[in-house]
């Protein structure tokens, strides 16, 4: 067997005689030199990476103009502590065009009449996460309470027509909850309404992955299993895919709450715009509480996130529930 030595040196087992100490010797040093070579490039390869992938942070000027024009385009509000956020989200767009910096950046955006630039700006800074049956306690009062005031409402009109809209959707997990929650509901006398989901939201890349309706396991599985049943096919290991059946039931349509103007034929009975309202302005919040009070029926039920509220900010609307409102008038 050998010994340590004899291991370490990295010398044939079968070397032997009087000239085998000083080649392991010379060997061994040959070693060092290379590792130390090796070690050295290494170094510098990094260092190298390290300063083509270093962001440089957008510059104050260029953030306040980037700023503004994110607010008076989407409703956003980022302040002077979200610049570092707002560099890391746009360094990789800015990357992907060849802009040399931000200025540049900042021109093309504000000269590119095609908007694209513009849109792919709102996919890059909205902030899209959601989850299935978040704010749970919101579903179960839609189905309990609001589902059964509103049914009990149209029956005695003869009118069978639910409208519901989902703004601000995301991914589409929301919208698809508020499907599900409908669908459990009415049961088999769901097809004897005129009902489905209406989705929007502003970020085109978001909206894809809606209307695929494929998720991670890891999101769909902490859901009630006979949910996942009902309305889930297996894709594999990783993922669920939302029945077409039921996907077909929510259309997904890209909307600016702030810049469009809503090109809806009929008042909402449910609006759902939730988690959205907490990156906007006051005056922008404002203004968009009154234009979801124009879009719902009188007595219809707004649905916002728990992190908001409407106390003192609007008239028109009754509470509910913590963060569940009706429309008064």
């Amino acid at each position: 067997m050998a010994d340590d030595g004899e291991r370490d040196s990295g010398v044939s087992r079968n070397a032997s005689g009087p000239g085998d100490r000083p080649d392991r010797v010379k060997s061994a040093v040959e070693m060092a030199r290379e590792k130390a070579q090796f070690q050295e490039t290494i170094v510098m390869q990094s260092a190298e990476l390290l300063k083509k992938l270093k962001i440089q942070s957008i510059p104050k000027s260029e953030f306040s103009e980037l700023s503004d024009l994110i607010s008076n385009s989407f409703g956003i509000k980022v302040g002077e502590n979200k610049r570092t956020l707002v560099t890391g989200r746009v360094h990789p767009m800015m990357d992907k065009y060849g802009f040399a910096n931000h200025r540049d950046f900042l021109e093309a955006i504000k000269n590119d009449k095609s908007g694209q630039l513009l849109s792919e700006l709102a996919n890059r800074i909205s902030t899209n996460h959601t989850a299935f049956y978040r704010e749970d306690g919101h579903f179960k009062l839609l189905a309990n309470k609001v589902l059964p005031a509103i049914v009990e409402r149209k029956n005695a009109r003869g009118d069978k027509d639910l409208r519901v809209w989902c703004a601000a959707c995301a991914t589409g997990e929301e919208a698809y909850t508020i499907l599900f929650t409908l669908m459990r509901h009415f049961g088999y006398s769901y097809s004897s309404w005129r009902a489905g989901v209406l989705a929007t939201d502003i970020s085109a890349d978001a909206l894809a992955t809606a209307r695929r309706g494929v998720y991670a396991a890891q999101r769909v599985e902490p859901i009630p299993k006979d949910v996942i049943n009902t309305f889930f096919d297996r894709v594999d290991r990783d993922s669920y895919e939302v029945k077409p059946e039921y996907r077909q039931e929510v259309t997904f349509r890209r909307l600016n709450l702030i810049k469009d103007s809503y090109p809806f034929k009929q008042k909402f009975d449910i609006i759902f715009c939730r988690n959205v309202m907490i990156y906007f302005s006051r005056p922008t919040r404002t203004e968009l509480i009154g234009k979801l009070h124009d879009w719902l029926v009188p007595g219809g039920y707004l649905f916002i996130g728990h992190s908001e509220s409407l106390v003192g900010t609007w008239k028109g609307y009754d509470y509910i529930a913590p963060a569940v409102y009706c429309r008064n008038d």
